[in-house]
């Protein structure tokens, strides 16, 4: 049991838009003993991922998730690390920006091969039953994303 006071202190603490009220997402945070950092994750719950959750074709879907995941931060990080070179001037600069359009412009058939491979896996892994619930959407709505990510073709 809490004194009034320590309750009131911690209720003030969950209160994260500081109106003195107290949501129903907050209250959950409050009660599960949850940061909004963990509510806010992209990555499903690991709870969901245990080897022994998931079939085959669906542990397989989620490592070529994990490749296309992999791929696509790796191109960003290079284009922040080129960028903020370019943001300066001099010939280093100058070579960072000619490295940035030659990025921007290059030939992405690794990133498409991964999403193709991710692709093909989560169509494969749709039929089973063992995924858990709400995983096989989570994959896909995460493939979409990653495909808005691809350059779009030129008219």
């Amino acid at each position: 049991t809490k004194r009034v006071v320590e309750l009131r202190e911690q209720l003030r603490e969950s209160d994260l838009d500081f109106n003195r009220r107290l949501s129903f997402l907050e209250f959950c945070l409050f009660r599960y003993k949850k940061k909004v950092t963990d509510f806010l994750r992209r990555d499903p719950p690991t709870e969901d991922c245990k080897p022994g959750s998931m079939s085959p074709a669906a542990m397989k879907a989620q490592e070529a998730l994990q490749a296309v995941r992999s791929e696509i931060s790796r191109i960003e990080n290079l284009k922040a690390e080129l960028e903020e070179k370019a943001s300066g001037s001099g010939v280093k600069a100058m070579q960072a920006k000619n490295e940035l359009q030659q990025l921007l412009t290059r030939d992405n058939t690794d990133l498409n091969r991964a999403l193709l491979t991710a692709e093909a896996a989560l169509r494969k892994a749709g039929g089973g039953g063992d995924i858990p619930p709400g995983s096989m959407w989570w994959m896909n709505r995460e493939l979409q994303e990653m495909k808005k990510y691809r350059p779009q073709r030129k008219q």
